[in-house]
């Protein structure tokens, strides 16, 4: 899914000289298997900071699809839907968003979408209202998608009308998207971004940019 997203936003910067949009994405990664501390080390060698200086404006984050899953802690391994793994998870979540709000001007994180796959819709509900809490106590920003992920119907569809005209927006799997519904979530933070660009003062603008 993060994947998606950051299609989308080098689709939106690529003509923009004064932008660059550095790509962390790890393909069926997670919270679960790679603890805060390897997602900060890996940020920190794509993103080579001064010192007392903040290289990089925004950060965006959605991980939470691959962790429904135990959490392993040296030789330890903690079940998925016990406390034990809500409080590890947790603090596995709120860690990485401090860290990141540390070395970054601003942190969005994305929860999950709703889904098709009736076996996963209430785990990933369970793991966003975990992240959303545990990023609620930092200074990250978190955006709930899962309502704007039904695109206005209040349930899974797989298509959604926009802008007059209906698209394909989910992907043949119910969970991840089409090219369109990765635009589609982008909106929901485009005017953020937009305010961001503008306070750092920087050569960017989303002026004329059209999402689909």
């Amino acid at each position: 899914m993060a994947d998606g997203l950051w299609g989308s936003l080098y689709r939106v910067f690529a003509r923009c000289e004064d932008m660059e949009v550095i790509r962390l994405t790890q393909v069926s990664d997670g919270l679960t298997k790679s603890s805060p501390d390897i997602w900060l080390s890996r940020y920190e060698q794509a993103t080579p900071t001064q010192s007392n200086t903040t290289s990089t404006d925004i950060v965006i984050v959605q991980v939470g699809a691959n962790d429904i899953t135990f959490i392993r802690e040296g030789s330890r391994r903690t079940a998925f839907g016990t406390p034990e793994w809500t409080d590890a998870y947790a603090t596995r979540a709120k860690s990485l968003a401090s860290g990141l709000t540390d070395r970054a001007t601003a942190v969005i994180w994305f929860g999950l979408p709703i889904v098709g796959a009736s076996r996963l819709e209430p785990s990933y509900r369970e793991i966003s209202e975990l992240i959303e809490t545990a990023v609620s106590k930092t200074d990250a920003q978190y955006m709930d998608i899962h309502e704007h992920t039904s695109f206005g119907t209040g349930q899974f569809t797989m298509s959604g009308v926009i802008d007059g005209r209906r698209q394909q927006m989910r992907a043949t799997d119910q969970i991840h998207f089409t090219t369109a519904g990765y635009d589609h979530v982008l909106q929901t933070i485009f005017n953020d971004l937009g305010r961001l660009l503008t306070r750092q003062d920087r050569g960017v603008t989303l002026e004329n940019v059209d999402l689909q």
